[in-house]
């Protein structure tokens, strides 16, 4: 069975996408943003190729756009390993130490 895990950062950023949403824009849609991305790595964790490199960060790391943010993950052997979950307006490689 393919699954992902997420890091303690990639919680955090989910976290902090779920209150900056709340607030902005309400609890439900917050929620549905939550879904949105969680829907997305479950499709990452059984068709990891449909991301691309992110080799010029990291050798093993890939990634996938999902609406303003960007997941960043490394393949596992039984599934996928989110590294982090940063809004597309962040200098990635700043926050992929």
């Amino acid at each position: 069975m393919t699954t992902y895990t997420l890091s303690n950062k990639a919680k955090e950023d989910a976290e902090g996408i779920y209150d900056y949403t709340n607030e902005k824009f309400g609890s439900a849609q917050a929620e549905a943003y939550l879904i949105a991305i969680h829907e997305c790595l479950s499709m990452l964790s059984v068709s990891p190729k449909l991301a691309i490199t992110a080799k010029e960060i990291r050798e093993d790391y890939f990634r996938y756009p999902i609406h303003k943010h960007m997941i960043f993950f490394k393949q596992e052997e039984n599934g996928i390993y989110i590294v982090r979950v940063l809004h597309q307006q962040m200098q990635y490689s700043l926050h992929l130490v």
